[in-house]
């Protein structure tokens, strides 16, 4: 199917594009086999302004999951991949 095609190619670009940060990367993709993928961003106004940007700029789709929802330090942007995306989208 389409869409875990798409999960495949987001979660390699991913793991790609957060490996150039180097260890010191506060930024951690969540394992999820499922077109909800997460990606930690520490902080719940860093988590705010990365989505902010990334719908502002990118026009993605994407929403910050901040505490107290998930523990402190662990706050989240959960971005969906779905079949009607097109594959620069992903890629």
């Amino acid at each position: 199917k389409v869409v875990f095609h798409f999960v495949r190619m987001f979660r390699q670009e991913m793991k790609r594009g957060l490996s150039s940060f180097g260890k010191g990367c506060q930024f951690e993709l969540l394992p999820s086999p499922s077109p909800i993928q997460a990606v930690i961003v520490p902080g719940n106004s860093s988590c705010i302004t990365i989505c902010k940007d990334l719908r502002e700029v990118g026009r993605f789709d994407v929403y910050p999951i901040r505490s107290p929802t998930v523990p402190k330090g662990k706050e989240r942007i959960r971005i969906i991949l779905h079949a009607h995306n097109k594959e620069e989208e992903v890629h």
